[in-house]
């Protein structure tokens, strides 16, 4: 169903980064200044470029992305980057909340979270998507929530626990930008060119009948 959805005419419906950025509400400060300090290594430009030539020229990603989520801050400005960086990637975003299709397709496929980055070839087959964060980042959230009693306060009615909450929730979204610009970045660019270097998938021919 996800594959009969996106053609290029529907990719070209997909906000750019700049149309993106500019109608965020919430976090477009964090993630402007992001898009700044995110840098694309030469070894790693390197390799997308060959995994683009290896499939003919031309990837296209997209993201499935809302202003309000952390992972989004965290993770679209160095897709940006990536695709500034090696010629032949294309990319566009699809807010969440306004293409109920595309949201209803990827959940038919268990994918619920954002963002949700898909690596398609150039005729609109899925290479692989990479889903709201990496498996280190993962590792550092739930590491960083334990060590806050996140979950407690989250779950807790007391509204003076409510208030303490809002305000974790500010510190934790600040921690994993932090540590993305420590190491994630590097994590997020090893789990795309993963998906990238994958083969095409291969197009089943319907059977041929003899008369």
């Amino acid at each position: 169903m996800l594959q009969t959805l996106m053609r290029l005419e529907r990719f070209h419906e997909g906000d750019t980064w700049e149309t993106f950025v500019e109608q965020m509400q919430q976090n477009q400060k964090r993630i402007r200044r992001l898009y700044e300090e995110a840098r694309i290594p030469e070894d790693v430009r390197a390799a997308f470029a060959e995994a683009v030539q290896a499939h003919g020229g031309t990837l296209y990603l997209t993201a499935l992305a809302e202003d309000f989520c952390p992972d989004v801050v965290a993770t679209l400005p160095l897709v940006a980057r990536l695709v500034e960086a090696v010629p032949g990637l294309e990319w566009r975003i699809f807010v969440r909340s306004e293409y109920s299709d595309l949201r209803a397709a990827y959940a038919a496929e268990g994918i619920t979270r954002i963002p949700t980055i898909t690596i398609w070839t150039a005729d609109f087959r899925p290479l692989g998507h990479l889903v709201e964060r990496t498996d280190a980042a993962h590792a550092f959230v739930q590491a960083w929530e334990a060590a806050h009693g996140y979950a407690r306060l989250r779950e807790s009615d007391d509204p003076a626990d409510r208030e303490r909450f809002e305000r974790l929730r500010l510190q934790r979204m600040q921690a994993l930008l932090d540590w993305h610009r420590r190491e994630g970045w590097q994590e997020t660019l090893a789990a795309l060119l993963a998906i990238a270097q994958r083969p095409s998938p291969v197009v089943s021919e319907a059977p041929r009948h003899e008369d």
